[in-house]
């Protein structure tokens, strides 16, 4: 008896071991770690060999492990005023894009002068009515994008819910669009200076700042100092410090501007956030409204539109017009425009509105580069660019709604 007993508790012993080796695990599932496999083995063991129950098997049976917490993770739509651990924000690699169409959007200047001096020098070219050129600007950029609208036109599940949404709120983006280019065409042409009309246009972002402040109700330091440094640094660049300017009835067209740009970017932000828009589509739907009001404008106030659009195209394809044009619709404005809609899914419309003061300081370094004109303007660019600084180092966040 005592025999067959040793016997088995041998047995149990070895079963014990070689639940150690790979070959020799232990068949029932489920039955904890490797950690405490040996324990678990030997008591399964023990009632499969029908081992009595010594006092000191009783021990032997595993006790749970206790599991260290994992790390938490925050995740986009997880709030970190849930926790006590506050985060800085990560670098939005999107502010990136917004300085790419500030780059784009302050060439433009240097490039339509450069190619209205040399059509003014050739008599077969033709420069159009600026009310005719931003209709022909914004036809031709919304042509350019819509071999690429078409196919997100198509996957839509539902024309109500999916494309709906995208003219309605293109609509309102269109319109404020045209408002601001139609603003600077009628200040431009009672006279005002294009250094003014820059410098007024720079006010979006104190506009965008005031109405965003109005929405959260409140104004961070960060948000007044980037836009004081925004606006006095381009009140430098353009000279408005100066004792001689003067202020005409046409700033009155031109405030147009600040007021209808920054609205477009807080449409754009609010509907890219909210409801993601394919950017494609959004900007199509946007710049397609504001060819057609462009248009009007160019018809009641600019004569025969369709007249001046052949008389552009007939002086050819090389022609200092056209290749202007060119570049204002592709870079200038589908390309460009594409990337801010898209950019302003994460950043913030008052982030947006202060990096895109540097366009003024781009159209002056451009200037320089380009038509061979001076640039003394180093401490109003430090200002401009220590307000983009500022958001670069710490960005405001435009979360995903849930």
């Amino acid at each position: 008896m005592r025999g067959h007993n040793f016997g088995r508790l041998a047995l149990t012993v070895f079963f014990l071991l070689s639940s150690q080796c790979d070959g020799f695990r232990s068949p029932l599932p489920g039955k904890g770690t490797a950690f405490n496999r040996p324990l678990v083995a030997l008591a399964d063991w023990r009632e499969a060999l029908n081992v009595p129950r010594f006092p000191t098997l009783k021990k032997l049976r595993p006790k749970p492990l206790v599991t260290a917490t994992p790390a938490v993770r925050f995740s986009d739509s997880q709030s970190s005023s849930s926790s006590n651990f506050v985060a800085a924000a990560p670098f939005d690699p999107w502010l990136l894009a917004i300085v790419a169409c500030a780059v784009c959007w302050g060439l433009n200047f240097p490039v339509q002068s450069l190619a209205f001096t040399a059509s003014e020098s050739e008599a077969s070219s033709f420069s159009p009515p600026p009310g005719t050129f931003a209709f022909l600007r914004f036809i031709m950029s919304s042509a350019a994008l819509l071999p690429f609208c078409v196919p997100e036109v198509l996957r839509a599940k539902s024309v109500e819910e999916d494309v709906m949404p995208v003219v309605k709120d293109g609509l309102i983006v269109g319109f404020c669009l045209a408002g601001g280019y139609i603003g600077q065409i009628v200040g431009l042409g009672a006279g005002e200076p294009g250094s003014e009309a820059c410098f007024v246009c720079s006010l979006q972002v104190v506009v965008v700042t005031l109405l965003q402040a109005l929405r959260e109700k409140k104004l961070t330091a960060k948000a007044g100092a980037s836009t004081a440094l925004a606006v006095t640094g381009v009140a430098l660049l353009e000279g408005m410090f100066d004792p001689s300017v003067s202020v005409g009835v046409g700033v009155i067209p031109l405030l147009m501007q600040p007021i209808f740009f920054g609205l477009t970017y807080l449409v754009i932000s609010d509907a890219m956030s909210k409801r993601s828009y394919s950017a494609l589509a959004f900007t199509t739907s946007q710049l397609t409204r504001c060819a057609v009001f462009c248009g009007i404008y160019g018809f009641l106030f600019e004569g025969d539109v369709a007249s001046s659009v052949s008389k552009v195209f007939e002086a050819g394809w090389g022609s200092p017009s056209i290749l202007a044009l060119l570049y204002s619709s592709i870079l200038g404005t589908s390309a460009s425009i594409a990337l801010e809609v898209k950019a302003l899914q994460t950043v913030s419309s008052r982030d947006c509105a202060v990096i895109l003061t540097a366009e003024p300081l781009v159209a002056a370094a451009g200037g320089a580069l380009i038509l061979g004109e001076g640039f003394d303007h180093w401490f109003a660019a430090l200002l401009i660019l220590g307000a983009s600084a500022v958001t670069f180092i710490a960005g405001d966040s435009n979360p995903k709604e849930e």
